[in-house]
């Protein structure tokens, strides 16, 4: 008969710390994951925000796409609007004129919407100041200045994104 000593198998206590461990991480890998997701989404905003930033930069300085610059029926500028109501869409629009000179043009929205776009997840505009960011060819003459702030609506967790006189288009690390 075989004695109760060299038996192996694990006692009732091992289990328990076994389970408990196994419940801590998983707890954590949850916790962990939903962060990052909510992040993950947070910058993929803010990316889509300055590449939609940068396509109105870049058709504004392309005059050969839109016509001349301030010739009858062509484009005097191109911006970004942001609905600061809805809190989540934007969009890439270009302010067209009747005449043969840009000057007296009101550049800010209504113009003719080129794209609309939505923000990805629960991520919304927080403080977009101004409301358009444009920019004027062939210089951007300060027209173009402003930060966009986007906040995740479950984790608070805010970006910015920066623009200034010269029309350069920066993501911030922190508001």
């Amino acid at each position: 008969m075989e004695d109760a000593k060299d038996q192996s198998a694990f006692t009732l206590i091992e289990t328990l710390v076994v389970i408990a461990i196994t419940a801590v991480l998983s707890t954590i890998f949850i916790v962990y994951s939903g962060s990052s997701n909510s992040n993950l989404n947070l910058y993929t905003s803010r990316a889509e925000v300055v590449s939609t930033l940068e396509r109105a930069k870049s058709l504004a300085l392309d005059k050969s796409a839109y016509g001349n610059y301030g010739a009858e029926g062509s484009y005097c500028a191109f911006g970004v609007h942001f609905d600061l109501a809805g809190g989540r869409n934007y969009y890439l629009y270009g302010i067209a004129t009747s005449s043969n000179n840009c000057s007296g043009v009101n550049y800010a929205w209504p113009g003719s919407a080129i794209q609309t776009s939505t923000l990805t997840g629960q991520a919304q505009f927080v403080s977009p100041t101004p409301a358009d960011i444009y920019f004027i060819p062939p210089y951007f003459l300060g027209s173009a200045t402003g930060e966009i702030v986007i906040q995740d609506k479950k984790s608070g967790a805010k970006v910015a994104i920066g623009v200034d006189a010269g029309g350069s288009v920066s993501a911030l690390s922190s508001p």
